[in-house]
């Protein structure tokens, strides 16, 4: 099965607006919303919900504004603060991330898309 071209995906991730039930999507304690879900399925980016997990652990902030960029096979992972101030930023000489820009927010352990916010 390959991925789903990024475009649909977009087109896919805008449909929702809430969830219906959280996802465990890695053995750190860290939940996703239905779109984390499909998001992660479908781009086949497992590995960018446990580095968001991993790196939250680590982060002490309440609110977390996760901004993943990918394209020409790589990735930075920019995390931010509620005020756009930067916390830390993760480049990847080689990653599968599906061209463009994914945007996530974390707070109190959940990770979900901004329109579910």
């Amino acid at each position: 099965m390959g991925k789903i071209n990024a475009n649909q995906l977009k087109l896919d991730l805008d449909q929702f607006t809430g969830t219906e039930q959280y996802h465990k999507l890695t053995l750190l304690p860290l939940l996703a919303t239905d779109s984390v879900a499909h998001f992660a399925k479908e781009a086949e980016a497992f590995w960018l919900i446990d580095d968001i997990a991993g790196n939250m652990l680590e982060i002490k902030e309440p609110f977390v504004t996760v901004i993943a960029k990918g394209g020409n096979d790589k990735a930075t992972v920019r995390y931010e603060d509620g005020n756009y101030n930067l916390i830390k930023e993760v480049n990847y000489d080689y990653s599968d991330l599906p061209n463009g820009e994914w945007k996530f927010f974390v707070t109190d352990n959940v990770i979900m898309l901004p329109s579910e916010y």
